[in-house]
């Protein structure tokens, strides 16, 4: 057995689990996805988009309880940072008068995806829209500048509109 096999039969850096199981649970969302696709399209998006959005709850939820996340705006900024961190998209966040903007540079979705929009509206706008309205009802997540086969998406988060 060749030293590195030896080693990483005890030792695997935490950001290589990381990655490893990421790359595991998207390689089997997109294969069920796709095989879903082959029978019944319309279904396909709609239970997908049904298990983003309860993931999305269930990950503010955690981070309410866990990282003390309140229910302000700049909670919901927070929320999103640590949803990049955790998913390992490598982002350019610029703030402005009426949101906060959330380039995606690196995504590992649009990657896997052939660089194309098919995950970007399936899993992750669904998972970040409920996110953000669990962790600050009324807030709300916008696709301001869709993905091409050359950039991935932005996105931007808005607090609640102002009551008139």
């Amino acid at each position: 057995m060749a030293i590195l096999q030896k080693i990483a039969t005890v030792f695997v850096p935490m950001r290589t689990k990381r990655e490893k199981v990421m790359a595991l649970h998207l390689k089997t969302a997109i294969t069920m996805l796709r095989r879903m696709d082959e029978k019944d399209p319309q279904l396909a998006e709609e239970v997908f988009v049904a298990g983003m959005e309860e993931v999305g709850r269930d990950l503010a939820r955690e981070m309410k309880a866990e990282l003390k996340l309140g229910s302000r705006f700049a909670d919901v900024v927070d929320a999103w940072k640590i949803a990049c961190r955790i998913s390992e998209m490598k982002v350019a966040i610029t703030s402005g008068t009426d949101g906060v903007a959330f380039e995606h540079i690196g995504c590992p979705l649009w990657e896997a995806a052939g660089r194309t929009d098919r995950l970007c509206n399936t899993l992750c706008v669904p998972m970040v829209q409920a996110m953000t309205n669990t962790v600050m009802p009324g807030a709300r997540t916008e696709l301001t500048r869709p993905v091409t086969k050359e950039r991935a998406c932005i996105k931007t988060v808005r607090p609640p509109a102002e009551p008139s």
